[in-house]
């Protein structure tokens, strides 16, 4: 009888797993909290003077070298101990906690096959995740009053509060500490007694007049002893002589309120050492940190600029101390010079202040929204002048600010290495390349679908970031993926890419002109997917609630694209969606927007679930009327626009449908239809390469990276280190510190960036290489994808271009007609597979005149926003609910049941939308929740960073 080994082998993977997160979470603790508690005690006194053992130990790190050319007898070590263990524990720390985060993201399971914890626990267990959600939700909180800090700081939730108290605290803490070491050292070396100004005779009692002749006579004329004794005790010149001694000079200390103001500034230079450390942690755009604390690079990037602020604070005040006590001393030219006096070039210390204060005024938000591009190339000009010059300022710079900045300049040097890898070629013809646009009736929305290797993977909401050359050459602009990779639309098949892009700055508007004038190809570089934080967001919740305005409904699009794939795996394996890791309860979509034609953009998937009545909500609102445009009035405008600086005319509102002819002659015969293979005319261009490179390609190879870069790092550094150790052994005489620093910039930026780029061009090669050989095996066989202009115009004859002109035409005008069918959940046992999901989609977004087939979801007006949220937390089935759709939460109990009721909702859109509803939720949450209420859990996102 044969003894099944599979459930033995299931349990030893799953214990392995077990150990091995348990490993990778102790290395993240262990690094986490050495990183902190020496950041928070390097200034302080006990770290510096009181820990024997500590500084005994240091002393040990010793890292020396004996050279040969050692003339002035100087015994510098290659590393001092400070050094050493300053570096151990800022860079070991760092990269145990980097290594232990990408073993995490490595043993962690699927998305979306990942189960909740929905099964009965003890009351105990229950206890502690009830106190842990309420300081979660706590830690939440927005901080009132709400508008103020909106406008200040972009919100301030309580979390936010307790890290700015804590980062106040700390500096107060640090300053003092500095200063009291001042003051004990002044209290250990007490200044001398004054002297007196001249030296007086010794008192006389009496006068010699009153004193008998005798006494006069005695002192006066001292005995021939006496005389001897003091003429063998004076000194004697070569003149036999006697001098009297010179009295000891006093020594003179500066006055204690000028060492305090000294110190001070000085300090205050070494605190903001301690914020430059971790100023650049936050930035990478895949980052450890991203992976722990389960947020993205939009999420983190605030806490950048404001460590950004604090930083410049404390190097302003550092920087303009000093000069104000050399302008009271009138020594403030003297000071401001290349020299190198007690080891600083005060000088580079003054440029590398001027260049943070360019990007520092050039990052007020007035000026980071409107102006960008002047934002973008001012900021990364002035850090790079900023961190230059304050390596020359001081030489031991390098050694406290450098682990963030290693794992920032990873991400650029793998990100770099991908977008020299993942490119492509796009234009508004479909036919001639995998990657497709589509732009909408009025122009305002172009849509992108690039196709992608079958190895690539991604979540609905990810971002990836473009760079079309023909636009700017150097502008990266982030968007978000509204497609699942485990969707597959049946235009071209294969895995797409799609996201949608909105007619908002000069950028965009001169990307969608281009493919609207221009049939030239157009090249695109991406970057990403980066994953973000929303991944969390569709498994932790029982109920979703999606609220978008605008073109910000392109994640909750992405977001729901996943959870139709998780049901739609449910079905494919016949459990229920809760087992499949999918929501069990239902999930709502109210989209607001002023376009009709934005409102076209609704995928068929989504349309096609929702038609089903079976657990998608959808709501769409339209605020505005729809836009007319006298075709008569077209050419004009277009001239208008092209007779512009910009070389690429913008599309008029609402006039795109009939200036299409006149913007590019041969885009309604092309869009949508298969080019023929015997049409006359241009050359049809080569097909354009798959996106096929993915940032990371695994957490292990990430881990490997940052292992390199560390290592790099250091080699780097040694070398800048032996020049300085080497110098100071062989020449008495040096004003050559400037130069250290920045061998140390230049040693440390080689040794980072070099070794992880050679890794990663080895892994984008053989990865490109396997494909070539792949797609050579098969026959360099593609299918070509057909996308329509709009997306409610049907599929065409390849053989009858002019009757798919016609479509076109008459569709973008035709009124709408009849409500799409309604698909009954008896019907959808036939849509389980993916091909037959797309098929069913397209056939019923065609259904409808209208585009998409969306006048059954349809609603004029704006939502009551406050009426909708407080009939989702009261779970009643209210008018209120009722018109947003049916989002009334369903609680499958009492209101004890309805509390523990976990609601995730997801704001996206203008940031006046999102203000609107998180102040709405915050009046319906309360602080921690609210009795008989189901707790509105809320994620944001705005387009403004």
């Amino acid at each position: 009888m044969a003894v099944s080994h599979a459930p033995v082998a299931a349990s030893s993977q799953r214990v392995l797993r077990a150990a091995a997160t348990c490993a990778c979470w102790l290395l993240v603790l262990a690094g986490a909290t050495t990183f902190g508690f020496f950041w928070a005690v390097t200034p302080t006194r006990w770290y510096i003077v009181r820990a024997t053992e500590l500084i005994a130990f240091k002393s040990t790190l010793v890292l020396d070298y004996k050279f040969a050319n050692a003339t002035t007898g100087k015994a510098t070590p290659l590393l001092s101990g400070t050094v050493s263990f300053m570096l151990i524990w800022q860079w070991c720390a760092t990269l145990a906690a980097a290594l232990g985060a990408a073993g995490l993201l490595w043993l962690a399971p699927d998305d979306r096959r990942s189960t909740r914890g929905d099964k009965k626990r003890p009351s105990l267990i229950a206890a502690m995740n009830k106190a842990a959600t309420r300081a979660r939700r706590l830690l939440s909180w927005q901080v009132p009053p709400r508008n103020l800090w909106r406008t200040l700081l972009g919100g301030l939730s309580f979390l936010d509060l307790l890290l700015i108290l804590l980062w106040l605290g700390l500096h107060v803490l640090w300053m003092r500490e500095t200063t009291m070491r001042v003051l004990d050292n002044r209290r250990a070396n007490p200044p001398p007694p004054k002297a007196s100004a001249a030296r007086s005779p010794p008192p006389v009692a009496q006068s010699n007049a009153a004193m008998p002749p005798s006494a006069v006579k005695a002192i006066s004329m001292p005995t021939p002893a006496v005389r001897r004794a003091l003429l063998a005790a004076a000194p004697t010149t070569s003149a036999n002589k006697t001098t009297a001694p010179p009295p000891p000079a006093a020594k003179q200390l500066t006055p204690l309120p000028r060492v305090v103001q000294n110190n001070l500034a000085k300090y205050y230079g070494w605190v903001g050492r301690l914020d430059m450390l971790v100023l650049f942690f936050p930035l990478p755009r895949c980052n450890f940190l991203h992976w722990l604390l389960g947020a993205d690079f939009a999420a983190l990037i605030k806490y950048h600029r404001w460590l950004g602020h604090g930083t410049l604070v404390m190097m302003s005040l550092h920087g303009i101390m000093y000069m104000g006590i050399w302008a009271r001393d009138g020594i403030l030219v003297s000071m401001l010079n290349w020299g190198m006096d007690a080891g600083v070039n005060r000088l580079s210390g003054l440029v590398a202040l001027c260049g943070g204060w360019l990007l520092w005024v050039t990052s007020i938000p007035v000026v980071r929204r409107r102006l960008f591009n002047f934002f973008l190339t001012a900021h990364l000009t002035g850090a790079l002048i900023f961190m230059l010059f304050a390596f020359m300022h001081r030489k031991d710079i390098a050694t406290w600010v450098m682990p963030g900045v290693l794992l920032y300049l990873l991400d650029v040097a793998m990100r770099t290495v991908q977008q020299a890898f993942n490119s492509t070629t796009v234009t508004a013809t479909p036919d001639e390349g995998p990657a497709a646009a589509t732009i909408s009736r009025d122009g305002h929305v172009l849509t992108f679908s690039l196709k992608c290797n079958e190895s690539m993977t991604w979540v609905g909401s990810d971002t990836i970031f473009l760079n079309a050359p023909a636009i700017s050459w150097w502008q990266w602009h982030p968007f978000t993926l509204a497609s699942s990779s485990t969707s597959c639309p049946s235009s071209g098949g294969g895995k797409r890419m799609v996201l949608h892009i909105k007619q908002y700055n000069r950028w965009t508007k001169r990307l969608i002109s281009r493919l609207a004038t221009d049939a030239t190809p157009v090249k695109l570089y991406v970057s990403g997917p980066y994953s973000g934080a929303n991944r969390s967001f569709l498994r932790a919740y029982d109920r979703h609630i999606f609220i978008a305005g605008g073109i910000g409904v392109t994640p909750a699009l992405g977001m729901i694209h996943e959870l139709i794939d998780q049901h739609r795996m449910a079905a494919e394996d016949g459990t229920n969606a809760s087992e499949a890791g999918g929501p069990p309860g239902r999930v709502s979509l109210v989209w607001v927007s002023r376009s009709l034609d934005e409102l076209s953009a609704l995928p068929p998937a989504i349309l096609l679930e929702a038609s089903r009545n079976s657990w998608l909500d959808l709501q769409l609102y339209l605020t505005t009327g729809g836009e007319q445009c006298n075709d008569a009035q077209a050419p004009a405008q277009l001239d208008a626009a092209a007779a512009a600086e910009d070389a690429s005319p913008a599309i008029a509102p609402g006039c795109f449908a009939g200036l299409t002819a006149r913007l590019r002659p041969d885009l309604a015969l092309r869009v949508g239809c298969p080019m023929p293979a015997t049409r006359k005319g241009p050359a049809a261009t080569p097909a354009a390469p798959l996106l096929a490179h993915p940032y990371m390609f695994s957490p292990l190879l990430w881990a490997a990276a940052v292992v390199l870069c560390f290592v790099g790092a250091f080699a780097g550094f040694l070398c800048s280190q032996a020049y300085d150790a080497h110098k100071a052994r062989t020449v008495k005489t040096r004003r050559d510190f400037a130069y250290v620093g920045l061998l140390q910039f230049a040693g440390l930026a080689i040794g980072t960036l070099l070794p992880p780029t050679v890794l990663m061009l080895v892994a984008h090669t053989w990865r490109a290489l396997s494909m070539r050989r792949k797609r050579a095996a098969s026959g360099g066989s593609s299918q070509q994808p057909t996308l329509a202009l709009a997306a409610g115009v049907a599929p065409c004859n390849e053989t009858e271009p002019a009757a798919c002109s016609a479509s076109i035409t008459m569709h973008a005008s035709t009124a709408a007609m009849a409500s799409p069918p309604r698909i009954s959940a008896e019907d959808s046992t036939s849509f389980t597979s993916s091909d037959a999901f797309s098929k069913a989609a397209t056939a019923f977004a065609h259904s409808s005149s209208t585009p998409l087939g969306i006048d059954a979801f349809l609603v004029h007006g704006r939502p009551d926003l406050n009426a909708m949220l407080r009939a989702l937390s009261l779970g009643a089935p209210t008018a209120s609910a009722a018109a947003c759709g049916g989002v009334a939460v369903q609680g499958s109990g009492g209101g004890g049941e309805l509390e523990d009721l976990r609601v995730g909702l997801f704001v996206a859109g203008p940031p006046a939308l999102v203000a609107a509803v998180r102040e709405a939720g915050a009046r319906v949450n309360g602080v921690w929740g609210r009795a008989q209420r189901a707790y509105l859990d809320m994620t944001t996102m705005t387009h403004e960073l």
